[in-house]
């Protein structure tokens, strides 16, 4: 594969189906100039598209259980369920 990418890096975005960044690979294709930087952007794309598929395949093959010992995460902050307790109150000196 990676001789394929080397000769045509456009056709990994074409697979892919991502026409804009075919397109884009294409142009940079055509002046010899850019041509390792499409070569660049074809095997990092090839790269990052082979480990979603890998991390896909893992979360099929072992679930994770939803309960309460799982944490909730939304983006890159951890939300942490408060859990009910004493509440102190403030003393007067």
């Amino acid at each position: 594969m990676s001789a394929n990418i080397s000769l045509l890096p456009c056709a990994a975005f074409f697979k892919a189906g991502r026409i804009g960044a075919g397109i884009a690979t294409l142009c940079m294709q055509l002046s010899i100039v850019l041509w390792p930087m499409a070569v660049g952007r074809a095997r990092a794309f090839v790269k990052q598209t082979n480990v979603e598929l890998m991390l896909a395949d893992y979360a099929s093959k072992y679930p994770v259980p939803a309960g309460p010992h799982v944490p909730k995460h939304f983006g890159s902050r951890k939300v942490v369920e408060k859990k009910p307790g004493r509440q102190r109150v403030a003393q007067k000196v």
